[in-house]
Formats: structure tokens, sequence, C-alpha cells
């Protein structure tokens, strides 16, 4: 088959790439001109995922174990497979069952990452490298000096793993999610990225956030684009400012908020709930006093007691959250919940998409009518995208305030969900819902089909009412879609204008 060579490598290197992995193998089957172009593809991700079940005998789980094992420390000692792993995946789902071999399971549990961690450094090739649930139930040995120890490495993800401290990386790429870093105190520095060469930074959990700020807090991030940050109470609020600042050249912004930490998930008690409690706090105490166990000094029943703080943590926020205003000259999109669009407008010139959602600590009937209007005071506003479920009978009111402060407003998106207070259909045909007068595209997401909106027709009618209701002006794109929750299917009816500057259906 000589005529193969006739076309170039890189050919069918991008060929082969878009097989997925049992074509690709059978490819390789074929002939050792294939099987040479197939290698490439074939190891180029290299999967060490442990399941969640080890299932028979003890002899069978070794056994399994040792296949395991053997597979991927074969490919680290091959001069020839090792160098074409690009990319690593490594996740622990073992879950300690199994009562008849627990031993076995034990065993297995330990086996991976005492055999996967020496042998990492061998994969100099490796780009891209995950790990998730690393070091959690057994030491993961040398994890940090493991990942340190690959030149090429760019992008990294720890997710539910344990991570020391060590040398900054060359990380164009890095995501810390639902993790914990080996310092202490909070308020000493996790150094894992390089800040001259990071460009995406995702950090995302309640807990263990603070080091990785720490760390950046101080230092410019000229390379640093995009950037996904939580905030909870744990959150040194002036800690992520000033990394904040750091942040010149930076485009997206993504603000997650945890309303309560782990340390704050125990409720506080009105009265009557105390003097209950209290009854059963004394009884508890003659009992244990009795059987010869005095309570430690200052004992006492959580949430029991007045509240501390009477300072609502948006307050706090609000006086701490404070951005310089030359911080963030270049932002052109921001994620985040509706308190924080009042934290994060102001002096934000640049900003041209805001994308904002009801926060966790924010009532679930919170409307986005503050957070629109604060974001008005922003000329350049051109998307607007509310991807918080609304209740149909308080679109009008939200529809009025998209137009009367953004005006220039170019793309709205809108996710509501169907209520019996109010009927869509009735509210577009008499007008409730004001339009931006540079409106182009708009997009109404239900959230489930039920009542009116279960028929097909129906929607049609509210899709080319939205449409006829500024025939003259530049909406060309009306979208209405239903989610269906139980099958997650969304259906779409699309009206456009078409090249002739008629309106074409595309249901």
């Amino acid at each position: 088959m000589d005529y193969l060579d006739t076309l170039p490598p890189e050919l069918w290197n991008r060929c082969l790439s878009l097989l997925n992995p049992t074509n690709l193998r059978n490819v390789a089957l074929t002939c050792k001109t294939l099987n040479d172009f197939a290698q490439p593809c074939l190891f180029r991700l290299l999967r060490v995922v442990v399941a969640d079940g080890q299932y028979g005998t003890e002899e069978v789980i070794n056994a399994s174990r040792d296949a395991f094992v053997q597979r991927f420390v074969s490919i680290s000692e091959s001069t020839t497979l090792a160098p074409l792993v690009k990319r690593i995946i490594y996740a622990d789902h073992l879950e300690m069952g199994n009562p008849m071999a627990l031993g076995a399971v034990r065993n297995f549990k330990e086996a991976v990452p005492a055999n996967f961690f020496p042998i990492l450094p061998r994969f100099v090739g490796v780009v891209q490298l995950t790990l998730w649930q690393a070091g959690i139930d057994f030491e993961a040995p040398d994890m940090r000096k493991a990942i340190e120890s690959l030149p090429l490495l760019r992008r990294l993800l720890i997710g539910g793993s344990e991570l020391e401290d060590g040398n900054p990386m060359p990380l164009e790429s890095f995501t810390f999610q639902d993790s914990r870093p080996l310092v202490y105190p909070n308020t000493e520095p996790l150094h894992v990225v390089d800040p001259k060469t990071i460009q995406r930074l995702t950090l995302l959990g309640p807990l263990g956030l603070n080091p990785l700020f720490v760390a950046l807090q101080s230092t410019p991030l000229p390379a640093l684009r995009f950037l996904h940050i939580d905030i909870s109470p744990e959150s040194d609020i002036s800690t992520i400012v000033a990394m904040l600042d750091q942040c010149e050249h930076l485009l997206e912004l993504v603000i997650g908020h945890h309303a309560q930490s782990h340390a704050g998930l125990i409720p506080r008690f009105d009265a009557g709930q105390q003097q209950i409690l209290a009854t059963m706090f004394a009884a508890f105490s003659e009992q244990m006093v009795n059987a010869g166990l005095p309570l430690p000094p200052g004992f006492t029943l959580p949430g029991f007691g007045p509240a501390a703080d009477t300072e609502s943590e948006m307050d706090k926020l609000g006086r701490t959250f404070i951005l310089a205003p030359l911080a963030l000259p270049n932002l052109r999109s921001l994620r985040c919940p509706y308190n924080f669009v009042r934290l994060l407008l102001p002096n934000r010139a640049t900003l041209d998409t805001l994308n904002t959602f009801r926060g966790k600590s924010e009532r679930k009937d919170e409307t986005p009518i503050a957070a629109i209007e604060a974001a008005g005071i922003n000329d350049n506003m051109r998307v607007l995208r509310l991807l918080s479920a609304l209740p149909t009978h308080t679109l009008p009111e939200v529809f009025t305030a998209v137009a009367r402060f953004h005006p220039a407003l170019r793309d709205f998106t809108l996710v509501a969900h169907y209520g019996p207070q109010a009927r869509l259909s009735q509210l577009v045909e008499q007008g409730m819902l004001v339009l931006p007068p540079l409106l182009e595209a708009l997009e109404i997401r239900i959230t489930s089909a039920r009542g009116e909106l279960s028929e097909q027709s129906i929607r049609r009618e509210i899709t080319e009412a939205l449409s006829a209701q500024q025939a003259a002006s530049t909406l060309c794109k009306v979208v209405f879609a239903i989610e269906e929750d139980d099958v997650r299917k969304v259906h779409k009816y699309v009206k456009r204008v078409g090249s002739r500057g008629e309106w074409i259906c595309e249901a």
C-alpha cells in the first residue's frame, strides 16, 4: 500500500484524529503504514480512571488491579509510546465497599497512586494533566514533585485533591476545584502558576482558595484573559481585590458566590426554639454530671444564644469589595450574581456583555431589577443574559427595566418558568413586553412546557407576535425555546430576517 505515503503525515493525522477510539483501533490493524499513522492518535490521551466499584473474589480484584497498573506502567516504559502521550486524565472513584474483599479493594486503591505518580515524569510530552480525587483517601507519593517534572505541561486541573506548595509552573491554564491546599495558615501563599504565563485561571469551591489568592495578590498578571473565582465567607475580600487590581488585560470575569461556609451551616434559633433547647440542655447537662463527665468550660449548644454579628454578608461585601477606579480596564464580559453587579459595574466602561443570575445568598423570588438598573451605568452594554428562571408575571417589569436602562442593547436572553399568575401569550398580545429600540436578537427560554406553552401553535404565535412588535426596527432574530426538565430536551422556534428582509421561520 505504497500509495498511502503520497499523502503528507499531517493530513493523515488530521483525518485519523476525527475518528472515535473504536474506529481508530480498527484502522491501526489494517496495515503497518496506517498503524504508524494511527499511533500518535491512539496514545495521545492516557486515561487512568479507577471505577467506583471492584467486585468479585479477592483473587479477581487482585488480577484486575495488576492488569490496570500494568497497562499504564508498560506505556511509560516504552520509549516509543510514552512520548506520544499529550494528555493524561487521572481519577480515583473507587469506593471502599465490598466487605467480602475489603483488603483487596484497599490494596487496589493504594496501588494505583503508588505506581502512577513515580512514573508520571516519564511522560515528557504531556501538555494537559487532569488529577481528580488524587491523594485524599491515601497519600499520593510526591504528587507535587511529579507534576513539576513535566517540562511541557501547560494546562493543569486539580479536583477533589490536596496540593502542596512548590515552585511556580509556566502554566497557561489552571483549574483548582473543590480541593485543599496543604499550607497553614490560609494566609500563607500556595504557589502553583507563573504570573507571567497564566492565561486562564479557575478557582472554585467554598474553602481553600485563599492561599492561591495570596500568591497572586501582589504580582502583575499580564497574560491573564479569563478568570473564574468563587467567593465565600471564608474568603479574604481584600486579597481578592488586590489580585483583581493586577489583572490589567483581563477580558472575561466569572464570579460565583457561596452564601455559607462549612462553619456557617448551623442555623440560629428563635426565642421559642431556644426555650425548648434550654430545657433539653439542662437535662443533658445533669446526665453528664451524674455520669461523672463534667461539661467543658463554656460549652453550649450550636446555634444557641444571640447572633454575634447582625451585619449581612452582602453589607460586608459592599463595605470591602471595592475595586480601584482603573482596575480591569479591558474587561469585556462579566458573569456574576445579581448583588455583585452593583459592586463591579462602576468604572467598567469597556464591558459589553453581562450574564447575571440569582445568587445562593439571595431570595428565591429575587428579581434582577436592581441589577439591571445598576448595569445601566454602562452605555456600552450590548449583550444581556438573565440566567435565573423568572415567574412569567414578573416579565413586564423586567422588560420595561431593560428597555429603560439599556436602550442600546443588541442581544437579550431571558429565562422564565411558567406560572399560573400570567399567561405569556396575553402579555405579548397586550404589548406588555417592551423591547429596547435597537434590539437585534431576543431569546426567551421557558424551563418547562406546561399549560398553554405545551402547544406548539401557541409557541409559534408568541414568537411571531414578538417579531411583529418591532417590524420596522432592527430586530432580526427571535428565539422561543422550551426546556423539558424530565428529558433535558430543548425545543426551539426561531424566526429571523432573511437576506431580502423577509421573516423566515425555523421550527
